[in-house]
């Protein structure tokens, strides 16, 4: 299984921020995100791996409802935002989600 986990990090200003943990189980990728507020955080990539990594645990084991993202046919993700599964061969997607993920949470932020 170990082979079929990989780790990315989003980075501003050259310092890492948010982490993505992605788990392969056939065609179906489970992920998992850590997001990092440079303000107010001590950037720890480990602890983004662990915290990603957890998400997309619960991703694999199908506990958690999801539902579709706007403008998406093919990216399921938890009402967080921050975990859910996508075929392999739309990877693409998931990177593109995860590079805009400060804009994609910045409302719900905001609702609070």
């Amino acid at each position: 299984m170990e082979n079929n986990i990989r780790v990315r990090y989003g980075k501003v200003n050259n310092q890492a921020k948010n982490t993505l943990v992605t788990i392969r189980n056939g065609d179906t990728i489970y992920f998992g995100i850590s997001r990092c507020r440079l303000s107010a955080d001590k950037v720890s990539k480990e602890e983004g791996k662990k915290k990603a990594t957890i998400r997309a645990t619960v991703a694999a084991q199908n506990v958690a409802p999801l539902a579709l993202v706007d403008g998406t046919s093919c990216l399921f993700v938890h009402k967080t935002g921050l975990f859910g599964n996508i075929n392999f061969k739309d990877i693409l997607v998931l990177l593109s989600y995860f590079e805009k993920i400060d804009n994609i949470m910045l409302p719900s932020y905001l609702r609070k």
